[in-house]
This record gives structure tokens, C-alpha cells and sequence, in this order.
């Protein structure tokens, strides 16, 4: 509610306004009056008052028996409209009975009765609406067909009667089918699944992809891949999605290790704000201050779910996996069902709570604040709608601070990013590739679809033995609604960037998201994304553009080298990296740095420059613009890394180059040049030549190198290649340069000692 104080008014005046205003709306942010939604009339009634019985197949029947003869006289055109308007009525009634028969069944999967009636509802509402769709097949050839527009768009009409016409008897059989499996995963899953369970569920998906994709041939399509792209009014294709997902790999996966490590850390942080009950009365009345100051219409959506009880909260066990927002056709409003008990994640992560009750009141927004027909099949698009869901937890994300206090700001926002770059990346995109694998490739087994995920898992960087290859049985969207986790991709980039957005201009990025969610709900993604200026993630460069700029803003090789001490995922991630701690070391002392933001390729060549930078930065990388440098080496440019190293090395002469002017900084150290210039940057220290006697090959060593190579061996810089040798002219790894650079550093204690 908007209040205005005019200076005019006598101050008793303004005492009794301000004393009428909303307590939440006393020392707290004013509400952000907006309008950027249409009109819309929502029911008085609360949700108790909605009691389940089945759907009234029979009542249906009736109603179309009454109106079929009638058709054919347009002077029967009101009568036949009443009649409609009351189908509509008791479609409406039977599609909420439904609604209602899920939501008890997924709050109690192992009810047999529940069961029932879940799947009793399930058959009699699909066989309403198919003789529903045969009554408009009739009515648009009729003289009376103008009562269909008063219900459809010409769109839907001409969509309907296609599709109906286009009907193969076996379709019914089939989305029966398809309810049965459905409802024998939710069994299924209702406890952790033994192992003879978890071949059981991977049949019964091999049985859902195969029946889907007979649902979706009889449709006219190859697969249900292309299928589910029309049912969910995508407007982009499975060939843009496997350039995205090339995109991640190279953008995003680097990056996902890093962010998966700094996650444990965060949450091991979070006891101190363990207490966060997401639907407490403490922290709902923060979540509504917050609303309130993003936009007038989110807060009216707000008081309306709770006032009128559309939300449910109950927690009821590990058997509910549910986090999700139904539409409630007979009084045309949202209700939100969320049970924290289901989710791990939310056992071990009170912000998990927070956050995931912020995701689905932005689906719950939405749907309230929305005009919605289910005769025009609106609220198809839903990468739209997880938009709506993700962009408010963008935008949360940066206002945290309001609701969980400055003390926890940036742990909230850790979460936030680690989750959705995690998610993103960890379970989304590799789902929706062994998705396309599981529908498009015939013939397979359950130990195919194993093997093919710890594939798939391994080509986005993630170690041998990391998955057993039946993680993805848990993602109830494979089974439930098949190619819909994509949406979670592409929904989440486009709202990291809504982040990056609000960090320079946060108002504005409230109303980039108002805009985009006033678009409607079957508004495609990429239409609604450029109308509210929006990143497209489909856009070439987008993913490159949103990871540098996220990992940038988040400082995350500062945040990296707080917790292992160097910023290096491919040292931390590799298999017996036993030289971590040395580059840990060289990192630290500012000798050594990557190949790369989060790189050292520990395995490449060290090369001659390389070497000599390293030996200029340990003597604290001194300025030669005093110093006369003397003839130039024709293959040294010195505005290239190692350029001044070069000279410097040669002034001091630790290196002069191999002949005929020139340098050859790319070329491999042998380990006897190695320890040479380590040696003379020493001031050429004296050394028991005996210690040579016990390596073999001794005597490959050249002249200039052998007190070099006596001298590291004795001071246990080098101590040979572990089979009696000293590989004095083999080349050096990064890795073992670290190594030697340590071994050097902690000889040059001892001596100092």
C-alpha cells in the first residue's frame, strides 16, 4: 500500500497515518508499488475449502450428450454456450481433483489406496478431455462454433481439432502407461533402493522411454525428444542445446571442480546460521519486507498464498522428494508444496531452505499473478518458468544480508553461486545428454545407461570412480517429465547474468525481471529474454562472457588460494599429485605462476625462459632500465614474460644463450642446465664431486655441469630419477621445476641455519 505524507498535513495527522501503516512497514524498506501485470480476479474461497473426489467423467458425458444434437441449428448458439460454460465447469472441477490426487500421492507414495486414487483421477480426467477434444472436432465444422472462441484462440482451436483428428486409438493406452510407471517409481523411491531396486528402476525407465517414444511417433515425431521440445513451446533446438553443452564444457566445467570444493568449505561455515527456518514466522516476515520493496504485486501474491492456506509445508519423510507449484484450474490459483524432509541437501542446509522456498515462490508468483487457459494450453514454456523461479533467486541472492543479517551475506551468496554453477553443470547438463542418449539410441540396457553417465561424467572432467553410474535414477524429471532439466540450464545462465545485472543497477534488474515475467507464461524463451534485455545463453559467447564475468566478481582464484593454498584445480584434481605442495610453494614465493587462471599443466615442458623468470622473480625481479643490456638476442622480444629475465640472467651470468645472438627461451631445461644456473645464481658453491660415484650415468653429465650437478645432489635439490640415474640431459616438467624450486628454497634455510 502506497502512503503519502504531505508537508501540509498538522502532525497529529501524520502520527495517526504513520501509527495505521503496516508494522512491516515500519523501519523497513517502502513497498515498490509496480505495474506490470494484467488484471486479474482471484477466488475468495481458501484452499481448505477444496475436498477430493474423482473427477466427474460421468458428469462430462452428460453435458456433451446434451450438447452434440444441438449443434448443427445456430439458433441454438446461447444454449449450447450455457452448456459449454458448464463442461468448462466441471473440467476445470475434475483437473483440480487431479491436481489434488498428486499431491497425496506424493506425500504418500507407499498408500495404496493413495495410489489408487492417483491413478483412478489420472485415467478419468484423460479420458474426459479426449472426449472433450472430440466435442470440439464436432463444434468447429458446426454452425456453432463461435461458442469455442469465447473459450479458445483460433490458435488452440485449429491446434486442438489437429491433434484430435490426428489421434491413434493406442494414445490413451499409452499415457495410461506411462501413469503406471510413473507411480511405480514414486513406490520405488520412497526409500533408499537396494541394489536389485535399482536394476528395478532402471528397467522401468528403459519401459518409459520406450513407451514415450511410441507416444510420440504416433504424434508424427522421430523421438520424445522432439516431441517434448514442441509440448514445452521451445524456441530453440536439440542442436543448440549440444552447442551449449559444448560451450559448458569449455566455459563452465573447469570451473565446476573449484566450485564444488569452496562449496564444502561454505558449508561447513554454515552452523551458525543452521536455525534459518525458511517458513518461520521470523523469517517470513523478512522474505515479505523484501518482496514488498521489489514490487507491490509480488507481496499481493504473497499475502494471498498465505491468507487463503495455497502452501503446504508438512514435512513427512525421505519418501516426498517435493518442491513444486501446481495449478488449481476451478479457482484459477497457484498452490505451492514444498517438503524439506524429502531433500538431503536441505537436512544438511538450512540456506538450501531459504533459497529453494525463494526458486518456487517465483514459480508461485507467476502462476498467481498470470492469466491462465488451460483450453489454449498456456503455461507450456518452461524454461519461462524456472526463468521466473531462478530470476528471483538471483535477485535475492544479492539482497540476502536483508533477511539472514550482514554477518551471513556472503556465505548466502557463496551458496547461491556454488549451487547454481554446480547444479548447472553437475547434474543438469549431463542428465540432459544421457537423456538424448537414452531416446534416441536403440537397443540398450540398464548397464548401458550406467556406463554411458560415468561416460558422460568422466568427459566433463570428473575423475575415474567418482560415479557408480546410477546417480541419475534419483532426478525424478527423467521419469516424470522427460528432457525438462535442460530448462534448469538454460533458465540459470540467463539469471546469473540477472545477477552480474544487479550488481551495478539492482532496480533495474528488478524490473528486467518484472518485464520478463509479465510476458506470459507460453511466451518463448528467447522472445521473452530479448524483450526484457536479458542474457541469452544461446548467444555465441554468452557462457565464456557469464562464467569470466561470475568468477571475476566472486574473486574466485583469491577464494581458491584461501583454502588450498594455490589457485590450480588441475594439481588439486590430478590423481597422486605429489607435487602439490611444491607448487604450493613456488605460487606462494611469486616465482611460479599458471598456464592459465586456474591451470599450472604440471606435465608440460619447462622451458628456458620459463627458468630464467623464475630465477629473476626469486632475486625480486629486479628493473634493468639502468643497466646497459649489450647486444640483443635476435629470438628474445622483450616484451614478452621472460624478455627481461633473459638479460638480467645474462648480466649476472647465470645464462648467456646458445650461440650466434640467440637465446632459445622456448626451448626444453635439461636438468643439468637446470641445476647449472640454480648453482651459479648460488655464487658457485664448492661440492663433494664423490657424490656423482653412485649414479650410473655419471658420466653423461658435460663438464660445465658436473660441480652444478654434485652440488644440487648433495644439498638434496635433485636426488636422481629413482632407478640409479641422474637424466642429466633429460628434459624437466613445471612439476619437477617446482619441486627443484623447493628443494632449493629449503637447502638455502639449512645453510643459512
Amino acid at each position: 500500500m502506497k502512503q503519502t505524507f504531505k508537508k501540509s498535513l498538522a502532525l497529529i495527522l501524520a502520527l495517526a497515518l504513520l501509527l495505521a501503516l503496516p508494522m512491516q512497514a515500519l523501519g523497513a524498506e517502502p513497498i515498490r508499488e509496480t505495474d506490470y501485470f494484467p488484471e486479474k480476479t482471484h477466488t475468495d474461497r481458501p484452499y481448505s475449502d477444496l475436498v477430493f473426489t474423482q473427477p466427474d467423467l460421468e458428469g462430462a458425458e452428460t453435458i456433451i450428450a446434451a450438447i452434440e444434437p444441438l449443434l448443427e441449428d445456430p439458433a441454438n448458439m446461447g444454449h449450447v454456450g450455457r452448456l459449454f460454460e458448464e463442461l468448462d465447469g466441471v473440467v476445470r472441477h475434475g483437473m483440480t481433483m487431479n491436481t489434488l490426487s498428486i499431491l497425496n500421492m506424493r506425500k504418500s507414495p507407499t498408500d495404496q489406496e493413495v495410489m489408487e486414487q492417483y491413478l483412478t483421477a489420472s485415467e478419468r480426467v484423460s479420458q474426459m478431455l479426449l472426449e472433450v477434444n472430440q466435442l470440439i472436432v464436432k463444434m468447429d465444422s458446426s454452425p456453432c462454433r463461435e461458442v469455442l472462441l469465447d473459450f479458445m484462440t483460433e490458435e488452440s482451436v485449429k491446434r486442438t481439432v489437429e491433434e484430435a483428428v490426428a489421434a491413434d486409438p493406442k494414445e490413451q493406452e499409452l499415457q495410461q502407461k506411462i501413469t503406471q510407471l510413473k507411480s511405480e517409481y514414486m513406490s520405488l523411491m520412497a526409500q533408499e533402493p537396494s541394489e536389485g531396486q535399482r536394476q528395478a528402476i532402471g528397467e522401468l525407465y528403459l519401459d518409459m522411454v520406450n513407451t514415450n517414444n511410441q507416444l510420440a511417433r504416433l504424434k508424427g515425431y522421430d523421438n520424445y525428444q522432439d516431441y517434448a521440445y514442441y509440448l514445452y513451446a521451445r524456441d530453440y533446438t536439440p542442436e543448440d542445446v549440444a552447442r551449449l553443452r559444448q560451450d559448458i564444457k569449455l566455459y563452465l566445467a573447469p570451473y565446476c571442480a573449484a566450485y564444488s570444493i569452496l562449496n564444502a568449505v561454505a558449508v561447513s561455515q554454515e552452523s551458525g546460521i543452521s536455525g534459518i527456518d525458511a517458513v518461520s514466522p521470523q523469517v517470513q516476515e523478512k522474505i515479505e519486507a523484501f518482496l514488498g520493496s521489489l514490487s507491490s504485486e509480488l507481496l499481493e501474491s504473497y499475502h494471498f498464498m498465505w491468507d487463503k492456506g495455497f502452501c503446504d509445508f508438512e514435512e513427512v519423510g525421505p519418501g516426498d522428494q517435493s518442491a513444486f507449484v501446481q495449478y488449481l484450474y476451478e479457482l484459477d490459483v497457484p498452490f505451492m508444496r514444498i517438503n524439506h524432509a524429502g531433500f538431503e541437501s536441505a537436512n544438511e542446509n538450512a540456506l538450501w531452505k531459504l533459497r529453494n522456498f525463494i526458486h518456487e515462490f517465483g514459480h508461485y508468483n507467476a502462476n498467481y499473478a498470470l492469466p491462465q487457459n488451460f483450453w489454449d494450453g498456456s503455461g507450456m514454456a518452461l524454461d519461462v518458468q524456472e526463468t521466473h523461479s531462478t530470476g528471483l533467486e538471483a535477485l535475492f541472492a544479492t539482497r540476502a544480508e536483508e533477511i539472514v543479517g550482514e554477518e551471513n551475506a556472503d556465505i548466502v551468496l557463496e551458496e547461491y553461486l556454488f549451487n547454481k554453477i554446480i547444479a548447472l553443470f553437475l547434474n543438469q547438463v549431463p542428465m540432459d545428454e544421457l537423456e538424448e542418449y537414452a531416446y534416441t539410441t536403440p537397443n540398450i540396457t540398464v548397464d548401458d545407461l550406467s556406463h554411458k553417465w560415468i561416460q558422460i561424467m568422466n568427459e566433463y572432467g570428473f575423475p575415474e570412480g567418482a560415479y557408480q553410474g546410477t546417480e541419475w535414477m534419483r532426478i525424478s524429471q527423467l521419469f516424470n517429465s522427460p528432457f525438462y532439466v535442460i530448462a534448469y540450464t538454460t533458465s540459470g545462465l540467463a539469471t546469473l547474468g540477472l545477477w552480474l545485472d544487479s550488481l551495478e543497477d539492482y532496480e533495474g534488474a528488478v524490473d528486467q525481471y518484472l518485464t520478463f515475467v509479465s510476458q506470459g507464461m507460453d511466451t518463448s524463451l528467447r522472445t521473452a529474454l530479448q524483450e526484457a534485455g536479458m542474457t541469452d545463453p544461446f548467444q555465441e559467447g554468452a557462457v565464456k562472457a557469464i562464467m569470466d564475468s561470475v568468477n571475476e566478481e566472486f574473486g574466485l582464484e583469491k577464494h581458491l588460494t584461501e583454502t588450498l593454498g594455490h589457485p590450480f584445480m588441475d594439481v588439486h584434481m590430478a590423481q597422486d599429485a605429489w607435487y602439490e605442495d611444491a607448487v604450493k610453494y613456488v605460487y606462494q614465493q611469486g616465482v611460479m605462476v599458471g598456464t592459465g587462471e586456474m591451470t599450472f599443466s604440471p606435465n608440460d615442458t619447462f622451458n628456458c625462459g620459463m627458468l630464467v623468470t623464475t630465477l629473476w622473480r626469486g632475486a625480486g625481479a629486479p628493473s634493468l632500465e639502468d643497466e646497459i643490456l649489450g647486444y640483443p638476442y635476435a629470438d628474445v622480444n622483450m616484451g614478452a614474460y621472460y624478455g627481461t629475465a633473459v638479460y638480467w640472467a645474462r648480466l649476472e651470468g647465470i645464462a648467456s644463450g646458445v650461440g650466434g645472438n640467440r637465446f632459445a627461451p622456448s626451448a626444453p631445461v635439461t636438468r643439468q642446465d637446470f641445476v647449472t644456473m640454480l648453482w651459479r645464481q648460488a655464487g658457485k658453491p664448492s661440492a663433494d664431486m664423490s657424490v656423482l660415484k653412485r649414479f650410473r650415468d655419471q658420466e653423461q653429465i658435460s663438464g660445465y655441469a658436473r660441480e652444478a650437478m654434485a652440488w644440487a645432489v648433495e644439498n638434496h635439490i635433485v636426488s636422481g630419477k629413482g632407478n640409479g640415474t641422474l637424466a642429466p640431459k633429460s628434459s624437466t616438467t613445471r612439476a619437477e621445476a617446482a619441486q627443484i624450486f623447493m628443494n632449493a628454497g629449503a637447502a638455502a634455510i639449512d645453510d643459512a641455519a
